[in-house]
């Protein structure tokens, strides 16, 4: 994920670069939030193995808030500048765009844990069955619980992918208008 997280850096800093060299000011500064998620991605992977904490649960929260608070100061980041833009269409269009591309992000990251969710049913199932916690029949019923647990990724990640494509529409039928 660090190297998805950098090459999404490395991206958005070319884009910044072509909006820059276009001359559009309002725009260059248009791309700032998008940097929070994946920065903060890089930063926990840094910080999280220097906490001197033994519980799982805190190293969790404390990865769980990083994340929330980088959401956080994304959206306020995207209000602030979107205030600073004066026409009406223009401050939409932006809201959108910035909107649209946290939303990518986040379909992405569902689509990306799909095979390490279907990965850690697998080895759960097989660290069962190895250490013979699980007899032949119980372990035809637990492949079939974690086969449905792991099926509701599947969901999230088709829910996630319609939802974006409905407001890829909604956008297109707003810009008709």
């Amino acid at each position: 994920m660090t190297v998805e997280c950098v090459a999404i850096l490395v991206l958005l800093a070319c884009i910044a670069l072509v909006i820059r060299q276009k001359g559009n000011q309002s725009a260059f500064f248009a791309v700032i939030p998008l940097y929070w998620m994946p920065v903060a991605y890089l930063f926990t992977a840094a910080v999280l193995p220097c906490l001197p904490v033994e519980s799982e649960i805190i190293l969790l929260v404390f990865q769980a808030g990083s994340y929330l608070l980088a959401l956080v100061v994304s959206c306020i980041v995207i209000g602030v500048l979107g205030r600073a833009i004066r026409r009406k269409r223009s401050r939409r269009a932006y809201y959108l765009v910035s909107g649209g591309f946290n939303f990518l992000l986040a379909v992405l990251f569902t689509l990306i844990t799909l095979p390490v969710e279907f990965d850690a049913s697998r080895r759960a199932l097989l660290m069962l069955t190895d250490y013979g916690i699980l007899g032949d029949a119980e372990a035809e019923g637990s492949r079939k619980v974690l086969k449905a647990a792991a099926m509701t990724y599947v969901a999230a990640a088709a829910a996630s992918v319609l939802n974006l494509l409905r407001l890829i529409l909604i956008a297109r039928s707003r810009d008709k208008d």
